[in-house]
């Protein structure tokens, strides 16, 4: 198993994640791999000069050394799982869909780590055909780019994806050559005149320029979230992250999970896949946001910037329209006495937007091109103690899935969670070995319950079953059923609607 970690490409270190209990418990070896982060490893200028996915290629280099010396560690080289939680899971599914480009460089990064496990797996008793992949948050989106890319064919069998995936909106850069050009301003490495005839020198003297800095200048140049803008979606605070570089990723994921044929081609389709969310992911949009900004969270007009933000960015909707009336009823209501939109509608709205239906919709990518295609969706419920009965949220925070897996963080701050009382004792231990159990199962069969499917039955179009994990696991049908209804079924047809002028006749219908 090989675990790439998360932060958003731009924080994190694998030496964080001890995974003894993984190792002990289920007799599996474990990889952890780093990469590069921030502008060492996401910064791309949009063009040849510094093409980016510098990490992914990383993440890849370290899969084929998995590869090629994993029967060393006891492993199977044909048996590989990767597995990661937000940005690493999208990276996951980027290493599914790639080839291994120009640019993308810490995607590299994960490609060339992929390649050592590979090669090298066997001389720690691993066997290099049989390698899970696994990583949370941007490692989860790392996963997802090391599932599409063609480069990443052959060297691992199975991916499990926490919280993220390529089509989230905060894993893809929409615009690398403004944040390119932003970072070289930070940077003092803007040339004096600018000459729009000979661009390819005007990139050359920042890129010469970035290459005198040192690695602590580079840092400082680095720009940060705009954690007080509440009523911008993630898509817009995306900062460095993936790009369609037209190598690593041949296409946007969305194409590439359209293309029937990209997938059968580069073996997407003969891996199996275990992916799911936490039930508040979104809480992670409010983790940085001092307590007394929470009333500025939802504030009518927030929430209404914020709406319009997120549709906008998804189906480029007229500002005015009858379907930014039903998102704003369905994430707005009920208001308390004084106006304000219940904080956990907010929470909602950012967990849909970020992680529901982007892990949704790549699911059913996969299924469409493959009814065939072992995919084990989830919904983690860590049942988790509040500190305040009365507390206006619910539910499990992005990366609490992270203390069930592993062990504990070294960092006592990396545990420290808003609204959050301490562990259960009852139940923690019980979830925790519910869920160590699944994933390590699912690394060894490709199944995450041995014997009856029933248990956990694969995903699939007609009733798109998942499994939601608490002390009690349940199999349940249609993950948040309306609101993903609302953003796949609902809006499209609104968009269409708008653009020939007839947003006045869209009707609402949500699927059952």
């Amino acid at each position: 198993m090989v675990w790439i970690h998360g932060g958003g490409f731009t924080v994190g270190e694998a030496s964080q994640y001890i995974p003894s209990r993984l190792v002990t418990d289920a007799g599996v070896i474990v990889v952890t791999l780093q990469y590069r982060l921030a502008a060492f490893g996401f910064l791309s200028s949009g063009d040849g000069a510094l093409p980016g996915n510098i990490g992914l290629k990383d993440q890849l280099l370290a899969l084929r050394w998995v590869k090629d010396n994993i029967r060393q560690f006891g492993g199977d080289p044909n048996d590989v799982t990767i597995f990661g939680e937000s940005a690493g899971s999208a990276s996951v599914a980027a290493l599914s869909l790639t080839p291994g480009a120009n640019g993308n460089m810490g995607l590299k990064d994960q490609l060339l780590a992929l390649r050592w496990v590979k090669d090298n797996i066997r001389q720690f008793g691993g066997d290099p055909n049989d390698v899970t992949i696994f990583g949370e948050s941007a490692g989860s989106a790392s996963v997802a780019a090391l599932s599409l890319t063609p480069g990443a064919k052959g060297l691992f069998t199975k991916a499990i994806l926490q919280s993220g995936t390529l089509l989230s909106p905060w894993a893809i850069s929409r615009d690398p050559r403004q944040t390119f050009w932003g970072f070289a301003k930070r940077a003092d490495c803007l040339p004096l005149i600018y000459n729009p005839w000979n661009i390819v020198s005007y990139h050359q003297y920042a890129m010469n320029c970035l290459r005198r800095k040192t690695a602590q200048e580079l840092l400082d140049a680095h720009p940060q979230y705009e954690m007080l803008a509440f009523n911008k979606g993630l898509w817009e605070q995306a900062l460095m992250g993936v790009v369609v570089d037209k190598e690593f990723l041949p296409k946007s994921p969305a194409e590439l999970l359209s293309d029937g044929d990209y997938l059968k081609q580069n073996g997407v389709l003969d891996r199996s896949y275990m992916m799911g969310i936490t039930d508040n992911d979104g809480i992670i949009s409010m983790m940085s946001v001092p307590e007394k900004f929470y009333g500025n969270l939802t504030s009518r007009s927030n929430m209404a910037g914020l709406i319009r933000s997120v549709v906008r960015g998804k189906f480029n909707l007229p500002v005015e329209t009858e379907a930014l009336n039903v998102v704003d009823f369905v994430y707005s209501f009920p208001r308390d006495s004084s106006g304000k939109i219940p904080l956990q509608k907010f929470l909602e709205l950012q967990t849909d937007d970020s992680f529901t239906v982007p892990l949704v919709l790549f699911a059913r990518g996969l299924i469409e091109a493959s009814p065939a295609t072992q995919v084990y969706m989830y919904l983690f419920d860590a049942e988790p103690r509040l500190k305040d009965p009365n507390s206006p949220i619910r539910g499990t925070n992005h990366g609490m899935d992270l203390f069930h897996e592993f062990d504990p963080f070294r960092d006592a701050e990396f545990e420290t969670i808003y609204f959050y009382a301490d562990r259960d004792p009852v139940k923690f231990p019980i979830i925790s070995n519910i869920f160590r159990g699944y994933l390590t199962q699912f690394a060894k069969t490709g199944s995450p319950v041995p014997g009856s499917p029933s248990t956990w039955p694969r995903f699939d179009t007609q009733r798109e079953q998942y499994l939601a994990i608490s002390s009690k696991p349940e199999v349940r049908e249609r993950l948040f059923a309306q609101r993903v209804s609302l953003w796949t079924d609902f809006l499209p047809k609104a968009a269409v609607s708008s653009w020939f002028g007839r947003s006045s006749s869209t009707r609402v219908a949500f699927r059952d």
